[in-house]
C-alpha cells in the first residue's frame, strides 16, 4: 500500500474553492499558527565581536547607517562613526538585533511551505487546524506531494534564474520535520549573512536592487526550517519547501493534485457535509466520516466510510430543505 500523507482544513471559503479546483497552498512561516516557528536564536555578545572584529563589515553598517546618524550630527564622518560603532557597544547592540531580526525575516520570506500529518485519527489535529472538528481533512499519496514539489522546482529554475542555483535548489523538496529539544543557534548564519545583507540595504537605498537570495547552507537550511520543539511532535510532519520569489507574497497555490480521499470532521455541520460530499462526488474520490471511540480506553478517533445511499441521503435531504 503507498504511503499517504493528510491536511486538515477549516471550513472557508479559500479551502472550498481550493478542493474543488485540486489547488494545493502555501505560505510562508510568519503565517503559521506557531510564531516560533522557522526562528532562530543567537547569542549577542558572540555575535558583536566577531561585528566589530571585521573592518569590511563595520564599514558596510557605518555607510548604512550615515545618512540618519547626520541628522543628528550633522559633521559625522563615515571613519568616526565606524569608531562609534567599535566603541559604544551599548548604544548599537539595539541596531544589532534589529539587523539580525531583519535578516531572519528576509530568510522566512523566501519559502513558502505547506504541511501534512503521518495520521489522521489525532483528535489534537482535528481541534487545532480543522476548527475543533467541524471542518475536513484531505489525503494524498507522498508520491504526489513529491512530484509536485519537484515540478515546481523545475518550473522555479527556469524563471528565476538569478535566485537559486542548481545545487541551491536542492535544499527544496518534500522534506520530514525533526523535533528537536534546543532551538537552533543562528549565530554564525547571522554572522555570515550580514554582509550581503548590509550590502543589499545600501542598494535598496540607492535604488539598485538585487534579486539574489540569501543561501544557507544544507545543515544550517534543515535547521530553521525542518526543526521544531518537542512539545509539537505530536504532529508527526511532513513539508513541502518550496522558494518563494516574490517575498511581499505570503500566501501561493503551487500546483494541482487531486486528493485520494476526503475526511469529515465529526462535529462538521449539515451544510457544510454537504457542500464537502457534493465536491467529493463530483471527483468520484471516498468520503469517510471521522468518530470518536467510545468504545475503547485510549484517546482517539477512527474512520467509517460513507456508502452511496448515505452519500445520496445527505445530498438530497440538503435540495429537499432548501
Amino acid at each position: 500500500m503507498k504511503e499517504t500523507k493528510f491536511k486538515f482544513r477549516s471550513i472557508s471559503s479559500n479551502s472550498i474553492s481550493s478542493f474543488m479546483h485540486d489547488e494545493l497552498f502555501a505560505s510562508t512561516p510568519e503565517q503559521f499558527n506557531d510564531p516560533y516557528d522557522s526562528l532562530f536564536y543567537y547569542d549577542v555578545d558572540k555575535f558583536y565581536e566577531s561585528f566589530i572584529n571585521d573592518d569590511k563589515s563595520v564599514t558596510l553598517l557605518a555607510e548604512f547607517l550615515l545618512d540618519e546618524w547626520k541628522k543628528g550630527r550633522p559633521k559625522t564622518t563615515l571613519c568616526e562613526l565606524k569608531e562609534a560603532i567599535k566603541n559604544n557597544k551599548i548604544h548599537f547592540l539595539p541596531c544589532f538585533n534589529n539587523l539580525v531580526l531583519d535578516l531572519l525575516h528576509s530568510l522566512r520570506t523566501q519559502v513558502l511551505i505547506s504541511c501534512f500529518c503521518n495520521s489522521n485519527k489525532k483528535a489534537i489535529m482535528w481541534s487545532h487546524y480543522a476548527n475543533y472538528g467541524t471542518g475536513f481533512a484531505l489525503e494524498y499519496k507522498k508520491e504526489d506531494l513529491s512530484k509536485l514539489a519537484n515540478n515546481y522546482i523545475t518550473e522555479y529554475a527556469n524563471a528565476y534564474k538569478n535566485d537559486y542555483d542548481i545545487e541551491e535548489l536542492k535544499l527544496f523538496g518534500y522534506k520530514k520535520v525533526d523535533y528537536n529539544g534546543t532551538r537552533f543557534d543562528g549565530t554564525n548564519v547571522a554572522y555570515c549573512q550580514i554582509q550581503e545583507y548590509l550590502q543589499r540595504k545600501i542598494k535598496e537605498k540607492k535604488r539598485e536592487l538585487t534579486e539574489k537570495k540569501y543561501i544557507l547552507n544544507l545543515d544550517d537550511f534543515h535547521s530553521l526550517f525542518l526543526y521544531k520543539d518537542k512539545s509539537w511532535n505530536y504532529e508527526d510532519e511532513d513539508r513541502i519547501i518550496l522558494p518563494n520569489h516574490n517575498v511581499n507574497k505570503s500566501f501561493k497555490c503551487i500546483g494541482k493534485i487531486k486528493p485520494i480521499a476526503v475526511y469529515l470532521g465529526e462535529f462538521i455541520s449539515f451544510n457544510d457535509k454537504y457542500l464537502i460530499c457534493s465536491i467529493a462526488n463530483v471527483k468520484n474520490i471516498p468520503i469517510y466520516k471521522m468518530v470518536t471511540t467510545l468504545d475503547k480506553k485510549r484517546f482517539g478517533l477512527k474512520t467509517r466510510r460513507l456508502s452511496k445511499p448515505e452519500i445520496d441521503e445527505i445530498l438530497n435531504n440538503f435540495t429537499e430543505k432548501n
